[in-house]
């Protein structure tokens, strides 16, 4: 029996370890973040959101959720969630775990953080609405999760 706890702990430490995290739904259009704010947060990283107004150089000015994460280790950290979007309170990508399924790693002491450039961190931006007067879509984001998030370090 001393044999296999010792076994164990050596495949732990090898291969590191990892964690399945239960998160919130977040509902936007009663906070309206626009500071940081904490989603889950840990001694091993955090990850926060807020909103924010994107003027791109070409298309339409629209506002986005951006994430943030932390990895407060001196390990690298590998992320992988399923991204749970709700426009006008019913889910547009549940049914699609496998399209909106993402992975990310962060490298010891780092912070990635989505931004309004086009391909930068998509994974770390969510659409929320247009702002510009022109656009025809008239989709509005009432809530994101961050679902089955799993954290390995």
């Amino acid at each position: 029996m001393k044999e296999l706890l010792v076994t164990l702990a050596m495949f732990t430490l090898i291969t590191g370890y990892s964690q399945t995290y239960q998160t919130d739904l977040i509902q936007i259009g009663e906070t309206n973040p626009i500071n940081w704010t904490t989603y889950l947060s840990n001694s091993d990283f955090k990850i926060e959101y807020k909103l924010t107004e994107c003027d791109p150089a070409y298309g339409y000015d629209a506002e986005y959720v951006v994430i943030r994460i932390t990895n407060l280790t001196s390990s690298k950290m590998a992320l992988s969630w399923n991204m749970d979007i709700y426009y006008q309170g019913k889910c547009k990508t549940c049914n699609y775990p496998e399209e909106y399924g993402y992975q990310l790693g962060v490298a010891p002491n780092q912070t990635l953080s989505g931004d309004c450039e086009m391909d930068a961190n998509y994974r770390l931006k969510i659409f929320s609405k247009f702002t510009d007067p022109k656009a025809k879509n008239t989709s509005i984001l009432s809530a994101f999760q961050l679902n089955n998030l799993k954290v390995k370090f």
